[in-house]
């Protein structure tokens, strides 16, 4: 819910040696037939189950009526288009002035569910669930209260209503006191609940009106160590609201017409008492908690009030989310077509004089701390390890302990990956040969891994660089073959981390070297943008190349991917303090954030890279050391 700029416009850029596979497969509402896209002079289908992002459907491209409609230039809906989805101007819904963007959450028993939007007593839309949680869009200049009804209820067909949206505020279904389809040995004889086990409705409310003229609504989502933590809302430098805080994490809301600085305050810090702040929305746009600057409560271990970057407060203090309010949009920055770099000095080298290097790093910023698991090759033993440390600043980062993978319950991870996955309240560790995950609660205790388990069936063989992102609904593994393919399975995110059968992705016919290995894709903060790079070698040493997508399904359009233009290597890399590694390979950009979306901001960019410091005789002996990036305009 992050407020995004208009997306990159594709160039319909012709590249003979790249075979895009597209697939986008979602549960929303139904556009028609005969409406048409005209994507940047190019007509295209408009899809007719799904309204957001590329499609394959009746053994054609197709594309979303909403992707379509929030194309950035001229172009967009041509034709008859005049389903719910794409309504006409005078219709609920035409998303024209005075409209409402109204989002429902919620999944089915059985995937035949019918359940309907209601406002003001008119049916505004009705939808048939699918059995995952999905989110179902509408828009309408309709106001009044809000219902989402059950209408088809038999055995075997149940509603859970997860949430809606109404103009970027989020309102709770268990929060609501009417609920006439909840049963507790009858029908409609229970509220506060998520679920509709008889035809009947959730009430919301009329949340189109606002108490108070120009008020807002404010969203602090944070849980308890002790469950009797006291946390304020400042606003402005006043005092809003105070919560005692649950030990689950729950939604904290608030509607106010105060402006200024927003502050979460920890105010009553005793004995085990802590706050995890997840994030806040203030006004429809989400701020994440880890990416604020300003913690007073956050202890580094040492003393109070000496980190920032951090969701915890561990004292009485508070995190800043700054001014939202102002009328100045906040930051974002457009990926460019073009990247220079600095490099810093070789940082990181390995700590035991028995292994020949460090690569393959995977890097988490979290509570304060950068978390790295790392490859390492291990010459007394003649085989591949892997080791994990931590630091607060990049100037302790090689005096970090290093702390080997070998004994303990997970083992070696070879090519890491580690990300925090919302839906589990988990830690994954994704590794190689052949694919593999482990978990973990404690991401800075490496003996807490669990064993690892299998991770695509169907694996096919040398396969590697396992790499994981997932959107809204689904997750990606991504990986390599060495073949110069690029390969993609996707499941769903309630069955991740169960990966079965694969596709391409894109095929470089020039050189398997051209397409090789070390794939890692992010979405851009503030844009609807995804940004995949693989790494490659053609005349010279490796070096980075990369492509653009508004879909993790594709398609991919090259954004600096030659060896004379790359995302990272020798062509645009500088070393002021004098030049250590030959080439750039296997790394990871820093994220903004720490979960399974993998987001990273355009405005601050580092990637943290292997680089080669030296040569030997087979490559498993290669000094590998790590080195950091940092884009300059």
């Amino acid at each position: 819910m992050k407020k995004t700029i208009p997306s990159s416009r594709f160039t319909g850029l012709a590249f003979s040696t790249l075979v895009f596979s597209v697939a986008f497969i979602t549960a929303q509402a139904q556009a028609q037939t005969s409406c048409q896209c005209d994507w940047y002079g190019e007509t295209t289908p408009m899809c007719e189950h799904q309204n957001e992002g590329w499609g394959w459907e009746n053994s054609q491209t197709c594309i979303g009526i909403t992707t379509c409609s929030d194309q950035y230039g001229d172009g967009g809906p041509r034709g008859s288009c005049s389903s719910s989805s794409s309504p006409s101007d005078d219709t609920p819904g035409s998303g024209g002035e005075g409209s409402h963007n109204i989002t429902v959450r919620m999944s089915g028993t059985s995937g035949e569910e019918s359940v309907s939007l209601d406002i003001a007593g008119q049916t505004i839309q009705t939808w048939t669930l699918s059995t995952s949680m999905q989110d179902y869009t509408v828009s309408t200049d309709v106001t009044g209260e809000l219902r989402v009804a059950f209408t088809n209820d038999a055995d075997g067909r149940d509603v859970q209503v997860d949430y809606v949206i109404v103009n970027g505020t989020t309102f709770q279904a268990e929060d609501q006191e009417d609920n006439t389809g909840a049963y507790d040995g009858s029908c409609g004889g229970g509220s506060y609940s998520e679920m509709l086990h008889c035809n009947g409705s959730i009430g919301f409310g009329n949340p189109f009106t606002s108490p108070g003229g120009d008020s807002y609504s404010i969203t602090v989502r944070m849980s308890g160590v002790v469950g009797d933590e006291s946390v304020s809302l400042e606003v402005g430098d006043q005092t809003i609201e105070t919560w005692t805080v649950a030990t689950g994490m729950l939604d904290y809301t608030v509607t106010t017409d105060v402006t200024g600085e927003i502050r979460v305050a920890f105010t009553n810090d005793a004995g085990d008492r802590d706050v995890q702040v997840d994030y806040i929305i203030a006004n429809g746009i989400t701020y994440q908690a880890e990416d604020q600057r300003v913690n007073t409560g956050f202890h580094d271990g040492t003393s109070c009030g000496s980190g920032g970057y951090s969701e915890m407060l561990h004292c009485n203090g508070y995190i800043s989310f700054g001014n939202p309010f102002d009328d100045e949009p906040s930051e974002h920055c457009a990926l460019p077509s073009q990247f220079n770099w600095t490099s810093s000095p070789a940082l990181i080298g390995p700590s035991q004089s028995n292994w020949a290097s460090v690569k393959d790093p995977t890097i988490v910023q979290y509570n304060g701390l950068s978390h790295i698991y790392a490859t390492v090759f291990d010459t007394a033993l003649n085989s591949w390890g892997s080791v994990y440390f931590n630091f607060a600043d990049w100037a302790q980062a090689d005096s970090a302990p290093q702390t080997y993978m070998r004994n303990t319950t997970m083992g070696n991870a070879v090519a890491p990956q580690v990300f925090y996955f919302q839906p589990h309240g988990l830690w994954y560790q994704i590794t190689q040969w052949g694919g593999a995950y482990s978990t973990t609660t404690d991401i800075s205790d490496p003996s807490s891994w669990s064993a690892k388990q299998p991770l695509l069936a169907g694996e096919p063989s040398g396969s590697l660089d396992f790499w994981v992102i997932c959107d809204d609904n689904n997750c990606y593994l991504f990986f390599s073959r060495n073949d110069g393919v690029l390969y993609m399975s996707k499941t769903s995110i309630n069955n991740f981390p169960n990966f079965s059968g694969y596709e391409v992705v894109m095929q470089d016919n020039r050189g398997a070297n051209h397409l090789f290995e070390a794939v890692n894709v992010y979405k851009v903060d503030g844009a609807d943008q995804y940004l995949m790079l693989v790494e490659a070698y053609i005349s010279g040493p490796r070096f980075f190349r990369s492509w653009t997508s508004n879909s993790l399904d594709g398609p991919w359009t090259p954004l600096a991917d030659t060896e004379q233009n790359p995302f990272a290597g020798n062509a645009n890399v500088t070393w002021p303090q004098g030049k250590w590694a030959d080439g750039i390979s296997h790394g990871e950009l820093v994220r903004s954030g720490y979960d399974e979306k993998l987001t990273i901001d355009p405005c601050n960019l580092q990637f943290v890279y292997q680089g080669q410091a030296g040569t030997a005789p087979r490559y498993e002996e290669i000094p590998y050391r790590l080195g950091v990036l940092t884009h300059s305009d």
